[in-house]
């Protein structure tokens, strides 16, 4: 595998999580959590 690819694949991921975590929050404080499927 090529570094290249390594690191464009690791930055995808990176701001796919850093997006679905930033719409989850919005979310969130948007509907006061009706669905939170996440319990510590």
């Amino acid at each position: 595998m090529e570094s290249s690819t390594l690191g464009m694949l690791v930055l995808t991921l990176i701001a796919v999580f850093g997006t679905a975590s930033f719409c989850f929050e919005h979310l969130a404080t948007r509907q006061t959590r009706k669905k939170k499927t996440g319990q510590r």
